[in-house]
């Protein structure tokens, strides 16, 4: 059975090369024939994705009143490098050997106003922090990682601090921390290099202080699937008419499903959750897509007001409109450096992230419906589907990674009481996760199929 978010399985597959889908491979088409054409000079393969010391999974700025907490998980702690602009209030930090795979944070209003990402010559990330007003910095320290959590950088800052702003401009901190060692605001106001004594991070390939990981396995060519247990913790989803919550069905599911697919041993599997936890759904997709999965499956289970004779299963993929607007989304913001597809894109090349932007979304859809076409054929085998137009198209949130196949499975309606009993009773679900097994199958022999030709 497959991980939860922050463990040893996803850290490793978060280090593991992603399959060569046909999403990959037209991309890397695409930047071969910019290339040709001249158009694309900085656009690069991101062959060494597998070889990285490092990786940012994810992002989170919070506001404390007037102050504010950017918080950063890294699969490592690794050497950085915190400076100030002298030309905008801006801060970034600058890691190396390490990559963003990130999905970037939604920003709270308060002293950060963006929060954006880029590779850095040579190798490493430089995370800039964009503030409304001069900041100086409290203090800056890792935090070790847990069973549930992997390692995280924290940044605590004090908007309106101007002569602490102007002491970082002057005195950029250099830093190999280990877990839980920090740098108060006062060493940056020494008029000295607060890590002064530390070694210089670009004359060295990895930090002085090594914070230890959890045994890594061997990487896998399998398929890897991830599974989304929909809702959970103080979100419970759907109510059934005698009081069943969505968000118990969906895990049960997801974990029969997670079952299901290890006993075959012909793949891997990544689960967003694998307890009664809240998450938010971009970071569902970014658990995915950090873990490198080729598979994205969203479990859920619907309800309708004033109806309880509404019954069957459906299929998600993300409609046209939707896909559109996020693909125009992804193309605006400055995180276009992260790696799409396997490939790394200069931030500054607006015309080619557009591009390239526009032409993986669109093949991840085409991916998205294939696969939602074959659950629709063998859950129709198992189960009764909604009668009208049991493949539909909307804009969930969960279905927008650009690179990474991805469907939203309604399992059936909780108003609905003969199916609400169903969908509580293991037998049937058991059935259900049988019949997605069967169009798993049925969706990689399509693509390898689609390989060879």
């Amino acid at each position: 059975m497959g991980d939860g978010p922050g463990s040893p399985a996803e850290r490793d597959h978060a280090s593991r090369r992603r399959r060569p889908t046909g999403v990959g491979r037209a991309v890397a088409g695409a930047v071969a024939l910019a290339a040709m054409l001249g158009l694309a000079p900085a656009l690069t393969p991101d062959a060494g994705a597998t070889d990285i010391g490092s990786a940012i999974l994810g992002a989170t700025v919070t506001d404390q009143g007037a102050d504010a907490r950017v918080i950063l998980d890294l699969t490592r702690a690794r050497s950085f490098r915190l400076a100030a602009s002298a030309d905008r209030p801006q801060i970034s930090i600058d890691f190396l050997d390490t990559i963003w795979a990130a999905v970037p944070p939604e920003l709270p209003a308060g002293p950060v106003t963006g929060l954006t990402a880029r590779p850095l010559t040579g190798g490493g990330v430089r995370v800039t922090v964009d503030l409304a007003a001069p900041a100086g910095v409290e203090s800056v320290f890792y935090v070790p990682a847990d069973g549930r959590h992997s390692y995280r950088f924290v940044l605590d800052l004090t908007p309106g601090d101007e002569d602490g702003y102007a002491r970082l401009i002057a005195h950029p901190m250099l830093g190999t921390l280990a877990a839980g060692a920090t740098v108060p605001a006062a060493s940056a106001g020494t008029g000295r290099d607060p890590a002064a004594d530390a070694p210089d991070p670009a004359a060295q390939a990895t930090p002085s202080v090594q914070v230890p990981l959890p045994p890594r396995r061997p990487p896998s060519d399998l398929p890897l699937v991830a599974i989304d247990a929909g809702h959970g913790g103080r979100d419970p989803g759907a109510i059934g008419i005698n009081g069943e919550l969505e968000k118990e069905i969906t895990l049960a599911a997801a974990l029969g499903l997670a079952d299901a697919l290890g006993a075959t041993g012909r793949y891997d599997v990544v689960l967003t959750r694998d307890d009664d936890r809240f998450l938010a759904l971009r970071e569902r997709v970014r658990i995915a897509r950090a873990a490198g999965a080729d598979l994205f499956l969203s479990l859920h289970a619907d309800s309708l007001e004033n109806n309880d004779q509404i019954r069957g299963a459906s299929i998600y993929t993300l409609s046209s409109t939707a896909s559109d607007r996020q693909a125009a989304r992804l193309a605006q913001r400055e995180n276009r450096a992260d790696a799409l597809a396997g490939v790394v894109i200069d931030p500054e090349d607006a015309v080619m992230a557009t591009i390239l932007v526009d032409l993986a979304q669109r093949l991840t859809r085409n991916e998205s419906f294939t696969a939602a076409e074959f659950l629709v054929d063998s859950l129709g085998e198992a189960v009764p589907l909604l009668e009208n137009r049991p493949h539909r198209q909307a804009g969930f949130v969960v279905l927008t990674a650009p690179d990474m196949p991805s469907v939203l499975i309604e399992m059936g309606y909780l108003s609905n009481a003969e199916e609400e009993a169903l969908l509580a009773q293991a037998p049937y679900r058991d059935a259900l996760m049988a019949a997605i097994v069967q169009a798993i199958d049925a969706y990689f022999a399509w693509e390898e199929a689609e390989d060879r030709s």
